[in-house]
């Protein structure tokens, strides 16, 4: 049970120490060192403590109880500020893992409505572009085909000019007709 106590304690350290170094943000870092200094505390009281239970347990192996009993009321409030130790870090952990979910939830959702909205927009311009695309190419050849059908009915007014501006084949098409 020491070993496997002195184990996780040892794995939460490194797993904090590597986590530190790939963390964005300046607030987070902070607080991982903090929670790692916790961690670091905690872990020197738990080994300054192992030492002293082997020593009560000897003494009353050994038949030392009156030893055994004065020594095991410190023993205990030191286990007890370790218990309290423990817990407050565990709080903290807890604490620091609940915000980091509302807030990466909170990233979360801003991301979704950014994406929402460049989707919409590129529906939009993805309708939209086409149809003037379209009508700015159309518009042009159909003008040009209604003057050409009034003048082959013999409606048409001879003295109206043609739109003989621009650098695109619809103005090549007038030129040639």
């Amino acid at each position: 049970m020491v070993a496997e106590t002195k184990k996780e304690m040892n794995d939460l350290e490194v797993a904090i120490k590597h986590a530190i170094p790939n963390l964005a943000f300046t607030t987070s870092k902070d607080k991982y060192k903090e929670l790692l200094e916790s961690i670091q505390d905690t872990k020197k009281l738990y080994v300054s403590l192992v030492p002293k239970v082997i020593s009560v347990m000897e003494m009353g192996v050994n038949g030392e109880v009156d030893k055994m009993l004065a020594q095991l009321s410190q023993l205990e409030m030191e286990e007890s500020k370790l218990d309290q130790k423990l817990s407050d870090l565990v709080d903290k952990i807890q604490s620091f893992t609940l915000k980091a979910a509302v807030t990466a939830e909170a990233h979360e959702r801003k991301a979704v409505q950014f994406i929402s909205l460049a989707f919409l927009i590129a529906v939009l311009v993805g309708l939209i572009l086409p149809k003037l695309i379209a009508t700015s190419i159309a518009t042009p050849i159909i003008n040009l085909n209604t003057r050409l059908t009034e003048l082959a009915e013999g409606d048409g007014d001879l003295r109206i000019r043609l739109n003989d501006k621009g650098k695109d084949e619809t103005l090549t098409m007038f030129a040639n007709s």
